[in-house]
């Protein structure tokens, strides 16, 4: 049940959710709020009878959220971020569990959310400001604001209906935008739209933070995560699996899905109970990816001891050790890999630029070395490619291996942890005290 909070004491703006759970029937997930719906709240009926036949999309979720919040909502398709914004919303009754909230609620959810197909975009303005309790006064005076921020105002008198989607979206964000609501929710709001677009929303959701309204949107980016929320949950089959500060949950969150093609379940992830990811990497002969030319047969990272490891601190220096074999004799063979980071970030880039020895068939082994504090903390993997200098074949081994910087202990505590830049050398600095 989602209830607006009367506490008369309270001045500031709030949202919380109470052990809110949601369970649809398998056969009926996409049932919409309707009559049947509220009487069955009001009646104490919404909780499905426990069957095989029910699928719980939401379990126990429990969060506060002051004025100036912006949560993050995370997880993967199916996870249960629009059923949580929904419910958030009032839009969908839980199944069990209250939301609690103080001031006006305002959501773009979807496509057309609070439009009528067959109204213009500037009744739709009026409309959709209706619905979500705004007076007409307030509407009237942001509409030209509304309308400017949307960038369509070439089709604002024509039935949105006829908008693409883009567009719908533009100006349901564009609305909730400016009317000063005091708790808003965005469902992939920043994945529609073009850069231009975008980078407005961007910056109009800092601005509505920083007026003290409530944000909780979710997203499919980490870059807008971390840069927009100042708190984090990640769902997984409806459960709240880390609630933290954004960089340390998107960070977990996509370390999964490498450790995912690494070979890992997921839930072997989220529970902890994965082995430790191999020291190298051996493939048996007959199983060895490449060509009739050469074949990759093992890859490994071995710290300054030259012992195989896969966690390497900041300050210490490792390297890329990989052997091959090659089938058959002719030219040399030029190599270069290029680091990336756990998001698909590339990190770094290198050539090999020693003089190739590999004229004739055999088994060969090469070494790249990393010097140390070089990269920040963070999961990385490696990409090689390998290539006859002639370029008659061009081999790619994705994923050739996986390591792990870890955070220097003194720097876990400190300010500096949160960079999050991908490369972190040391440089030289110089500091010097001015003279009056």
């Amino acid at each position: 049940m989602s209830c607006r909070v009367n506490w008369q004491k309270m001045k500031e703006r709030i949202l919380i959710a109470e052990g809110v759970s949601k369970t649809y029937n398998k056969d009926d997930r996409s049932q919409p709020f309707s009559a049947r719906a509220f009487l069955g709240r009001m009646l104490g009926k919404n909780k499905p009878a426990a069957t095989d036949n029910t699928f719980e999309a939401l379990h126990n979720i429990n969060f506060t959220l002051h004025g100036g919040s912006v949560l993050g909502i995370i997880g993967r398709n199916g996870a249960g971020k629009s059923t949580l914004l929904q419910v958030l919303s009032g839009i969908v009754a839980p199944t069990a569990g209250n939301v609690w909230y103080k001031g006006t609620v305002a959501a773009v959810l979807d496509v057309g959310t609070g439009f009528h197909p067959d109204l213009s975009g500037r009744e739709n303005v009026f409309f959709s400001g209706a619905l979500w309790g705004m007076d007409k006064k307030l509407v009237k005076s942001k509409f030209d604001e509304i309308v400017d921020f949307s960038g369509i105002a070439d089709f604002i008198d024509t039935p949105v209906k006829h908008y693409s989607s883009g567009m719908y979206v533009r100006l349901a964000f564009s609305v909730l935008a400016f009317l000063d609501a005091d708790i808003l929710l965005f469902d992939e709001v920043l994945a529609v739209g073009d850069m231009q677009f975008r980078l407005k929303v961007f910056e109009r959701i800092k601005e509505i933070a920083k007026s003290g309204a409530i944000v909780a949107m979710a997203s499919h980016d980490m870059w807008q995560i971390n840069q927009l929320c100042n708190r984090c949950i990640w769902l997984h089959k409806g459960k709240v699996i880390m609630d933290n500060a954004p960089g340390k949950v998107t960070e977990k969150y996509v370390e999964s899905y490498l450790l995912e093609a690494m070979g890992y379940s997921p839930d072997s992830i989220l529970n902890k109970t994965l082995p430790n990811p191999p020291n190298q990497i051996t493939w048996p002969e007959g199983k060895q990816p490449g060509n009739e030319v050469l074949r990759l047969c093992k890859t490994q990272i071995t710290a300054d001891n030259r012992c195989a490891t896969n966690t390497i601190y900041m300050n210490t220096g490792f390297n890329f050790e990989f052997e091959y074999v090659k089938l058959s004799g002719g030219y040399p063979t030029n190599f270069y890999l290029t680091v990336f980071h756990i998001s698909g970030t590339p990190a770094l880039s290198t050539v090999n630029q020693l003089e190739a020895i590999d004229n004739d068939a055999g088994r060969y082994k090469l070494n790249c070395y990393f010097p140390p504090n070089l990269f920040n903390h963070g999961l990385y993997y490696i990409d090689l490619w390998a290539g006859e200098v002639t370029m008659q074949y061009l081999l790619h081994f994705p994923r050739a291996v996986f390591f792990q910087v870890l955070c220097l202990p003194e720097l876990e505590l400190s300010v500096s942890r949160d960079v999050h830049a991908h490369i972190r050398p040391l440089l030289s600095w110089q500091w010097n005290r001015k003279e009056d």
